[in-house]
Order: structure tokens, then C-alpha cells, then sequence
């Protein structure tokens, strides 16, 4: 089946595109994001990767929010200050030179998007998750940016597959294991899946010239990028204009004056 693949401006809201970024915000992204992509050691585990990510994003966007460990679950960015709140995204992270894990554009059916079906199952059955925004499958320069509202729609309340989950948990399948979930149950469903599947797929690699130049002009090409992985877009925060005030940071994306002027080449 073909998949319904959007870039980061394709997969934002409309209004919250239109809002004004700010030169600050701009430029402490490029230095987190430059920081990260120098940080990553092709010889070291996924824990290295794990890490360093985390701290990309903890410092850049989320400085009021816990991201944690939860479980098995690689990353989990939480919906307030402590591991109390709710899990809002879920990552799934592999090290860049785990090709064999990660899913492709037109092949989702690979070891790590099993991995983050079975946590997000985990998170809606066991653990009577309702809060879950996003998830994500990454590999530090490769992206796979989920709806929540997506996997609610094709996993979850799919009654097989749910049926199947809770057996498989509760003993009922031939084996309890995590390999037996991802092979038995969840690769053959993804293979079969009814309907067409949306998600955000981007390569950090492909941003290394705006970032690297010293050109002002490009960095209208971060914008989006930044926009996607910030609280406003991972978590569905809030961003009514009034909520922003000129040059706040750094969890204010942008000011009044940008809902009418637009973002390219402004700042």
C-alpha cells in the first residue's frame, strides 16, 4: 500500500505556519541542532544516540517538560514537568547505521515501527493512555513522525488486532515474547493494513547547508523543521496569538506581528 507521506510544512497547522519565529529562537535551534548532529558517533550504541537526543531536545524545546525513559520505551516526552504526567510522544530510537531496524518511505514494516506499536499498545490498553500525541520512529537523521490520532484509528481500534495484543499479554499466544509480537502479530498486520497511513518524514542531513552557512536568507529553510518539533506541533500546545509575546523564550515560537506577516524572510 502507498502511504500518505508529508514533509514538516505539509504536516503543520496552517495558522501556527503563519506565526513569526523568532531570530533567538532560530539561532539557539541551530546551535542544538549543529550540537546534536556533531555529537553523534557512528561507533557508539543506541544509547549514545538516546542521549544525545534527549539533550537536543530538553535544552532547544522542552525545558518544561520530563523526557524520560519509560519502560521499554526508548523516549518519552511527558505532557508536564515530572514522569507523573502522562506520556504525550513516544520515541523509538536507533542508532544511524541500524538500517535494518528502521522502516523506509515506502516500507513501514520494519523491527522499529513493531517496537512502537507494541509501546503504544502498552500505553492505550494497559496503562489507559488517552493523552498520547505523537510517535515517533528515528534514527537521530532519519525521521517517521506519527499521529497519534492515526494509530488510534488503525491499530487500536481495530478489534483483531486489540484482541490479538491482549492475548499475546495476557499469555494466550504460543509465546510471551516480545520477538513473537513483533513477528506474529504485528508485522503480518501492518502488511495487510486496510487503509492508507499519514505520517512526517524528513532527514535532518538534508538541513546541513542552512545550518552550516553563514547566509541569514537560509534559514527560512529551518522554520518548518523547527515548528515540527516543537511542544506546539509534538505535544498540540496551545498557540493562540495572545498566549505569545514578542521575543519571549525559549518555548515562545512566535510573536502577534508574524500571525500577519508570515514567516519567509521575516524576522
Amino acid at each position: 500500500m502507498q502511504h500518505h507521506i508529508l514533509r514538516p510544512r505539509q504536516a503543520l497547522n496552517k495558522a501556527y505556519l503563519r506565526l513569526k519565529t523568532s531570530r533567538t529562537d532560530i539561532e539557539q535551534f541551530k546551535i542544538g541542532l549543529r550540537t546534536l548532529l556533531d555529537s553523534i558517533n557512528l561507533h557508539e550504541s543506541e544509547e549514545h544516540a538516546k542521549n544525545h537526543l534527549r539533550d537536543f531536545l530538553q535544552s532547544v524545546f522542552y525545558v518544561k517538560y520530563d523526557i524520560n525513559t519509560k519502560g521499554k520505551t526508548d523516549l518519552v516526552i511527558h505532557t508536564g514537568a515530572t514522569t507523573k504526567t502522562k506520556a504525550g510522544v513516544l520515541l523509538e530510537v536507533k542508532r544511524p547505521t541500524n538500517k535494518a531496524d528502521m522502516p523506509a518511505p515506502d516500507n513501514l514494516n520494519a523491527k522499529a515501527v513493531h517496537e512502537l506499536l507494541l509501546y503504544y499498545m502498552w500505553e492505550r490498553v494497559q496503562d489507559k493512555n488517552h493523552d498520547l500525541r505523537h510517535l515517533i520512529v528515528t534514527s537521530v537523521h532519519e525521521w517517521f513522525v506519527f499521529d497519534a490520532i492515526e494509530f488510534d484509528r488503525l491499530f487500536y481500534r481495530n478489534t483483531q488486532l486489540k484482541k490479538a495484543f491482549i492475548d499475546w499479554q495476557e499469555g494466550r499466544k504460543a509465546s510471551t515474547s516480545t520477538d513473537f509480537f513483533y513477528k506474529e502479530i504485528a508485522a503480518p498486520f501492518i502488511a495487510q493494513l486496510p487503509e492508507q497511513l499519514t505520517f512526517t518524514q524528513f532527514n535532518l542531513l538534508d538541513y546541513k547547508k542552512p545550518l552550516l552557512n553563514k547566509d541569514m536568507k537560509d534559514d527560512v529553510k529551518l522554520v518548518a523543521l523547527y515548528k515540527l518539533l516543537s511542544p506546539v506541533h509534538l505535544l498540540k500546545e496551545p498557540f493562540a496569538a495572545e498566549q505569545f509575546e514578542e521575543n519571549s523564550s525559549p518555548v515562545c515560537y512566535a510573536n502577534v506581528k508574524g500571525l500577519r506577516e508570515g514567516f519567509e524572510g521575516e524576522w
